[in-house]
């Protein structure tokens, strides 16, 4: 007959056996006090002063330092998959078009809590866009364009412009698509050297900034004027 019960010495209560210990010293394989009993037990002896005096003592041993540490790694590692599988994807609402998407769709931004521009990368070029066909853009685009390049401000081009009589400073004539003139700079210092026409412009550059390219152009020109072909 098949023993499906026993009672504790504990409490004295009737329970199955899956509620007690395996315990091969015992005749029915079960301790004789049941878990619940046994569990009460252990935690008043834990919390004695001899359960803390041997708790700390395994501790510090190599064989107690050696398990709590496979304890640990094994508990990190189960807890870090549930961290990961609970925690949200990084979401955001763009302020301009309104909707939520994930944080790679933003730009960085220091001045934020959260690292990243107030609207979406799409908003933010579509706005640049827009504002790049305006009066005020193109006069920006214009402003930062020479002082990236070059290191003068309009104000300063304008100038430059007046001094020249307002056309090229080879040829005194402007370009013929209207397009305002280039400016000529010291490809090795980087000095201005003056405002050009694209045509200008072009000599100097399929030339080299070569002053005996240039001569022998001149040379040449003068030596060939009067030959007819």
């Amino acid at each position: 007959m098949t023993i499906k019960s026993k009672k504790c010495t504990k409490c004295g209560r009737v329970k199955p056996l899956e509620d007690f210990y395996k315990d091969s010293t015992v005749k029915s394989g079960r301790h004789s006090s049941c878990k619940m009993c046994e569990k009460k037990r252990f935690h008043i002896y834990r919390t004695s002063e001899q359960g803390k005096q041997r708790t700390k003592r395994y501790n510090q041993s190599e064989h107690g330092k050696e398990v709590n540490k496979r304890k640990d790694l094994k508990y990190r590692q189960a807890h870090r998959k549930v961290r990961e599988r609970k925690k949200p994807t990084p979401r955001k609402k763009c302020c301009k078009c309104k909707q939520v998407k994930l944080l790679r769709y933003f730009g960085k931004a220091n001045a934020t809590y959260d690292g990243r521009q107030t609207i979406c990368k799409a908003c933010g070029l579509k706005y640049k866009r827009e504002f790049s066909r305006t009066k005020k853009g193109k006069a920006s685009n214009r402003r930062n364009q020479l002082n990236q390049k070059y290191g003068i401000t309009p104000q300063k081009y304008d100038e430059i412009l007046k001094e020249q009589n307002g056309g090229c400073a080879i040829c005194g004539g402007i370009n013929e698509n209207g397009r305002r003139l280039a400016v000529d700079h010291n490809h090795t210092t980087g000095e201005i050297r003056g405002l050009l026409c694209n045509k200008c412009n072009s000599v100097l550059g399929w030339a080299g900034d070569s002053i005996a390219v240039l001569a022998g152009a001149i040379k040449y020109l003068n030596k060939t004027e009067d030959i007819q072909w």
